[in-house]
């Protein structure tokens, strides 16, 4: 939930990028929608919880290192590189885990993941080679709410009002934000010519 603020910030500060308060609004306002879903409790936060906050830290690095990769890299290298890097770090991890019999519906289910997973780092390292990086981090919270319509599809949980409202919230901050960009784009177009 602070990555995209952390992305904003950084991005704002490191980059100069001009962040209006409108935009750092509409992150607030996706952020409540993701509290309204996700409903922390006291209870909730522990010295773990630090290791969310570490690897928040970590995403917004690889959002401005992948900024930075050269631009004539196919973006295919990018996510492979990425993936590779991942598997090793779960691989070392599942030393100290352990293993499971592996079932036909687990690794159909993993290939299906691992072509979504495909799809979304190509279309997350085009979104930071051509945009603005606190344009594109908003659209984060989005995983919130896609995450209660698998729940809803995938296990039958049905999500209550509040988290209805949240969605609806995330969603609003979404399209608000991409209105504005498009119409500060238009408002720059105009001025150009």
């Amino acid at each position: 939930m602070l990555v995209p603020f952390a992305i904003t910030l950084v991005a704002s500060r490191r980059l100069g990028e001009h962040v209006s308060a409108q935009r750092y609004g509409l992150i607030a306002f996706g952020f409540v929608g993701v509290v309204a879903v996700v409903r922390p409790t006291p209870g909730d936060f522990s010295p773990w919880a630090l290791l969310v906050v570490v690897a928040a830290l970590f995403l917004v690095l690889r959002e401005f290192a992948t900024r930075r990769v050269d631009p004539t890299i196919p973006p295919l290298v990018v996510a492979l590189l990425t993936a590779i890097a991942i598997t090793s770090m779960m691989g070392l991890l599942s030393v100290f885990i352990g293993w499971g019999d592996i079932t036909g519906a687990a690794i159909v289910a993993l290939v299906v993941a691992c072509g979504f997973l495909i799809v979304g780092y190509l279309c997350a390292i085009e979104a930071v080679r051509v945009g603005d990086l606190s344009v594109s981090a908003p659209f984060r919270y989005t995983a919130v709410a896609g995450a209660v319509v698998v729940g809803y599809v995938m296990f039958d949980e049905a999500p209550d009002p509040l988290t209805w409202f949240g969605c609806v919230l995330i969603v609003s901050a979404g399209v608000a934000s991409a209105r504005a960009d498009a119409f500060a784009m238009s408002q720059a177009s105009s001025h150009a010519s």
